[in-house]
């Protein structure tokens, strides 16, 4: 496969050049290692550590693994010598050059939390997804234009407009993916549930019935674009409430989950408290799904859901780009009317209704309606209404619709 740059690359080379530490974290096969060798070359050194053999002695001596180096050194699955970490900090005090070490693993797991309590201001932390609409359609995503102008751009294109919708959601955003033929996708993210269950899940979290954990994973996909209630998934899986809690935690600490907090303000008194789950990848959520083809995504009753975590996720690459990251929050009231994802940005928000359709109208921004008059006193962009529609058009004055995969040059 064609090397496809990562939209993250220039973030890293910029932030190498005022941090020696720079850490990059992301769920198994994103392209952490890719990224990083052909963002610094062949020049810099590279250590990948393995679960089992101790490389070059690392585990037993650290420091004298990390002097047996030059710098700058890649440490790559960091996670399998976590005893690294300490040597790390050790050689930092003594030489604060930036981009002296980059470190990559598959789990927010203790060592990254070693790293950022020992190493507060002088490491940075990136996050690598899997690939973006922005990556493979050659552009960039509306969502910055869209935050720091509160206008869509006039001029854009389809960045997806080859992958159909439901195709695009059967394949996913995984790297390898993206080469293989339809029919091999199942095998893949089988192969990829089954690897992620018996490395990262059993070392973060230690599940004591692991196919009760793979049933819960499936359960988790059912509920994307759902609020949690932790009460309901233990009593359907017949595990207690902390068990279900911490394997939440696990999903999400080995980015394979996101729980996206409710908004509430002052101006609203009685807003539910329950956050809401997206799967990460929608690849891998379908898979979860038994959903057996592009035609099963499109017919499923799910595809609403399905659609918007598709997007959320889209929306939540661009956002992490930006800097400050835009915090994100959904919102339902007592009485019933909610917004999809509200963006908080410099002070505005930013609210986003998500509608599989293809011509949204003006009745689909009753929620959006709803939310503005309930929070006047906020700073209030124009609401958006992210669908499958051909090109951006507006809806009301204060609301305009936008394909999902609509791209900037």
């Amino acid at each position: 496969m064609e090397y496809i740059s990562r939209a993250l690359s220039p973030r890293l080379m910029d932030l190498a050049k005022h941090f020696p530490v720079i850490v990059v974290s992301g769920a198994r096969q994103v392209g952490k290692s890719t990224l990083l060798a052909k963002t610094l070359g062949d020049q810099v050194d590279s250590i990948t550590f393995d679960p089992v053999l101790d490389i070059e002695g690392a585990r037993g001596d650290p420091d004298l693994f990390l002097a047996n180096h030059r710098r700058p050194l890649v440490l790559d699955e960091i996670q399998y010598a976590p005893e690294i970490a300490s040597a790390v900090k050790r050689a930092v005090d003594k030489d604060k050059k930036p981009g002296t070490f980059f470190i990559s693993g598959s789990q927010q797991w203790a060592v990254i939390k070693g790293l950022s309590d020992s190493l507060a201001g002088r490491a940075v932390f990136l996050d690598l997804e899997a690939f973006s609409i922005g990556e493979l359609g050659e552009g960039t995503i509306w969502l910055e234009s869209w935050l720091k102008n509160k206008i869509l751009p006039h001029g854009g294109f389809r960045g997806d407009a080859k992958t159909p919708l439901p195709e695009r959601m059967w394949k996913g955003w995984m790297p390898e993916t993206q080469v293989l033929p339809l029919d091999m996708i199942p095998v893949f993210y089988s192969g990829y549930l089954r690897t992620y269950i018996e490395r990262d899940a059993r070392g973060f979290s230690a599940p004591q019935d692991l196919q009760t954990f793979g049933g819960f994973a499936r359960l988790a996909a059912s509920l994307t674009g759902q609020e949690i209630l932790l009460s309901s998934i233990a009593r359907e899986l017949r595990v207690s409430g902390p068990t279900v809690a911490r394997w939440f935690e696990t999903l999400s600490s080995t980015f394979q989950y996101q729980l996206i907090p409710a908004f509430s303000g002052n101006s609203v008194k009685r807003v539910t408290s329950k956050p809401k789950g997206i799967m990460r990848e929608i690849g891998l959520t379908v898979n979860l799904l038994s959903l057996a083809s592009p035609n099963s995504v499109a017919d499923s009753p799910l595809r609403g859901r399905l659609f918007e975590t598709l997007v959320i996720g889209e929306i939540r690459k661009a956002a992490s780009l930006m800097s400050p990251v835009p915090s994100l929050y959904h919102w339902r009231s007592a009485g019933g009317a909610e917004v999809d994802l509200i963006l908080e940005w410099d002070g505005t928000l930013y609210p986003v209704e998500i509608k599989l359709a293809s011509a949204p109208a003006k009745r689909d921004t009753s929620g959006l309606n709803a939310f503005n008059a309930a929070h006047s006193s906020y700073h209030l962009a124009p609401g958006l209404i992210v669908c499958a529609c051909a090109s951006p058009y507006p809806i009301t004055e204060t609301c305009w619709a936008v394909p999902w995969d609509w791209l900037t040059d």
